[in-house]
C-alpha cells in the first residue's frame, strides 16, 4: 500500500509544491502544476510499473532488481524536473550526468533507508538478503542511466528537428 498507492500519489504533487513554496528560487516560484505534471505524472507512473513488475530472478541476490530500476528511471525523470523548475545550466559535458548520480545516489540512500524503517518497525517485512541492498542501489544507478540517455537522445532529436 505504501510503495502503491501512497508513494507513487505524492509522486504527482509533492515535489511541485517542494519547490514552488519550500525551497524556492526566482525561477522555481513561477513553476506552475501544469509545467510540472509533465514531469510528475511520468515519474508516479514509472514508480508504479515498478511496483507491479513480476519479480524477474535476474540476480539471486535479489527480488527487487526491476523495482528498483524502475525508481532509478523515476529518479532520472524528476532529476529533469528539477532542472527545469530551477533552470539550472551544466558548464561542462560531465556535470549533468554527475548531479544525476548525486540525485539518484541520494534518493536510493533515502529508500534503503525507508525500506530499513519499514522493515524493522514490522510496518512492512520483507526478507532481505545481505546484499539486496547493494543490488538495489545498483540498479536505481542503471534506470537512471538509461532515463539520462534517452532524455538526451529525445533532446538531441528534438533540437535538430528545428
Amino acid at each position: 500500500m505504501i510503495y502503491g498507492i501512497i508513494l507513487p500519489t505524492l509522486l504527482t504533487f509533492v515535489p511541485w509544491l517542494a519547490v514552488r513554496y519550500v525551497f524556492t528560487t526566482k525561477f522555481s516560484r513561477q513553476m506552475t502544476y501544469g509545467q510540472s505534471a509533465r514531469y510528475l505524472w511520468p515519474a508516479a507512473i514509472a514508480w508504479e510499473i515498478g511496483v507491479l513488475l513480476p519479480v524477474i530472478p535476474i540476480i539471486n541476490e535479489t527480488e527487487t532488481f526491476g523495482m528498483h530500476t524502475m525508481g532509478g528511471i523515476a529518479a532520472g525523470i524528476l532529476f529533469y524536473f528539477v532542472v527545469k523548475a530551477y533552470h539550472l545550466r551544466f558548464g561542462s559535458w560531465w556535470q549533468k550526468p554527475l548531479a544525476l548520480y548525486f540525485l539518484v545516489c541520494g534518493l536510493g540512500v533515502s529508500n534503503e533507508l525507508f525500506e530499513l524503517l519499514l522493515n524493522k518497525t514490522g510496518i512492512i517485512v520483507k526478507a532481505v538478503h545481505q546484499n539486496d541492498t547493494w543490488w538495489d542501489l545498483t540498479a536505481n544507478t542503471l534506470g537512471a542511466t538509461m532515463a539520462f540517455i534517452c532524455a538526451e537522445l529525445y533532446r538531441c532529436l528534438h533540437r535538430t528537428k528545428r
